[in-house]
């Protein structure tokens, strides 16, 4: 686990360093062109940066915790993240869909150094391409929270930067055609709609996230079930302290053992109630807490 949090780190690390360039030149572009489409496009870079930086300075804070597999800030990390960078993406958005109604009612011919915002998109689109396979091999070797919402970006910023580049040369090659004058506000609109619903869904899921739920009854007795059947190998149950946070069952067994277990029978109680409830439950993180009466320490886990 913690070569694919390391690897996930510097694919972020990479994506920032990559689009901190590329949102200085549309700086540029937009003050050259006064394009719409080239402002929106602003917008999603900024939204970007900023998400990868909000998460790469939690993450690189709580590297020393990261690298444990029962650490429950994974999925946090990403969720305050979201929360944090999609209000702000939201309320830029809704700013430009104002600007964008305004140039629906009033078109204004497109500038033609909008070329040059072209080709920009092309350098953008082989970056986005290249980042996208690189976050395919991190998905392929493992899951979480972070990773699955990075895979999801990257998708979203080929698809995205797919269609502005389409516009903006649609709106370059029609420039002296009036009609062609409404190709960037309809576009703007269309990718508007489109960011506000991926980060309306991205929050939603991030409130899901950070409310932790109470483990249905079956999980509990599927539990209690396992614990039933490895009686021998603990001395004293005490406590089992299970949530629900995200999709994935967190699941801590505080457990007294006698001074001759060994560490592969602690191990084999945490794996047989994964086992139990790994067919229903396929996310579930099984821990043992030794209880000693005066103190606990958590040991191993799935």
């Amino acid at each position: 686990m913690t070569n694919i949090y390391k690897q996930q780190q510097h694919q972020q690390l990479m994506v920032l360093i990559g689009e901190t360039p590329n949102f200085i030149c549309l700086i540029i572009a937009m003050v050259a062109t006064a394009s719409l489409t080239v402002g929106l496009d602003l917008i999603d870079s900024f939204a970007l940066i900023l998400h990868d930086a909000f998460i790469l300075v939690l993450t690189y804070r709580l590297q020393n915790n990261m690298k444990y597999e029962f650490n429950y800030g994974v999925g946090k990390i990403d969720a305050l993240a979201s929360l944090c960078c999609d209000s702000v993406l939201i309320m830029s958005v809704l700013i430009s869909f104002i600007f964008s109604i305004g140039q629906l009612i009033r078109p204004e011919q497109p500038s033609g150094r909008l070329i040059m915002v072209v080709l920009l998109k092309a350098v953008n689109i082989s970056v986005d391409i290249f980042m996208y396979w690189k976050q395919r091999k991190i998905f392929r070797l493992g899951r979480n929270r972070i990773i699955e919402s990075e895979m999801a970006i990257q998708q979203k910023e080929l698809f995205f930067d797919s269609a502005i580049m389409i516009g903006i040369l649609g709106s370059y090659l029609s420039r002296n055609f009036k009609p062609g004058w409404y190709i960037s506000p309809v576009l703007c609109i269309v990718l508007e709609i489109y960011l506000t619903v991926q980060a309306f869904n991205h929050i939603r899921g991030s409130i899901d996230e950070l409310m932790d739920k109470t483990v249905d009854e079956d999980a509990q007795l599927l539990i209690l079930q396992a614990l039933a059947s490895c009686r021998g190998s603990y001395r004293k149950f005490n406590e089992v302290r299970s949530r629900i946070s995200g999709g994935t069952i967190f699941v801590d067994l505080v457990l007294s053992f006698r001074d001759s277990t060994s560490y592969a029978e602690m191990k084999g109680i945490s794996n047989n109630v994964f086992e139990q409830l790994k067919d229903k439950y396929p996310n579930s993180i099984v821990n043992i807490v030794i209880s000693n009466d005066a103190e606990t320490s958590p040991t191993g886990g799935n």
